[in-house]
């Protein structure tokens, strides 16, 4: 993984007319009233410097102890260079969160063939850059 590689997640992710991201309610774990319930949010994720020129195909994940990371989000970047850095924002991903106190969200970086409809192929065939996680806290 690389050391410079983040991970927000915030109820609101956008681009603003001047190009720079900015967060709306950045949030450091999930809070809810009872188990199972639902998430919605966003992500951004920076890509860079370090990476080669060319197209990427990122996957988002979540994983829950020692399950199998689960697909729930993905993002098409280009890098120009090297040097270049380049956020990459999902928007509206979904989840269920069950009986845990703690998940883990992953990045996964793609270079080579896409396979469509293979996530587990794909999720697993990738690099994963970065992963962090956060805790869940119930109310009851």
């Amino acid at each position: 993984m690389l050391a410079s590689q983040y991970l927000i997640l915030a109820k609101e992710v956008k681009q603003n007319e001047n190009g720079t991201i900015s967060y709306n309610e950045v949030c450091q774990h999930f809070y809810v009233k009872k188990l199972p319930a639902n998430g919605n949010f966003d992500l951004a994720t920076v890509c860079g410097p370090g990476w080669n020129a060319g197209s990427y195909h990122l996957h988002i994940a979540m994983k829950v102890g020692n399950e199998e990371p689960l697909k729930i989000g993905f993002a098409d970047i280009n890098i120009v260079d090297e040097f270049h850095i380049f956020t990459a924002k999902i928007n509206n991903i979904g989840i269920v969160i069950n009986n845990t106190n703690i998940l883990y969200l992953q990045v996964y970086k793609h270079t080579g063939e896409y396979i469509e409809n293979d996530d587990t192929k794909n999720l697993l065939s990738g690099e994963l850059i970065i992963e962090r996680p956060f805790k869940v806290i119930t109310s009851e």
